[in-house]
């Protein structure tokens, strides 16, 4: 009683609920945005980490299959395809 007596407005508590009811739900949109974020950034820097770390067991593929290639074990054609398998995720 003593709310309403100072408020001499019966709409101005619901108005209140709604605002409160609002900010909470605005506040889980933006929570959620950026746990999505996140993840999302955590997935990218994992996926750089891969690629750095294959690249130079790669190198080292495509350099041995030159050195085949320069010997006559292997034909240009045989290398370019090989190399591109090696190459291709990255």
């Amino acid at each position: 009683m003593i709310r309403s007596e100072v408020t001499q407005d019966p709409l101005l508590p619901a108005s209140y609920d709604i605002v409160w009811s609002a900010g909470v739900i605005l506040v889980l949109v933006v929570a959620t945005i950026a746990a999505v974020m996140l993840v999302r950034h955590v997935r990218n820097e994992k996926r750089r980490h891969k690629v750095q770390v294959a690249a130079p067991e790669a190198v080292e593929q495509v350099h041995h299959l030159a050195q085949l290639r320069d010997i006559g074990a292997i034909t240009p054609q045989e290398y370019e395809a090989r190399k591109n398998s090696f190459l291709g995720p990255i």
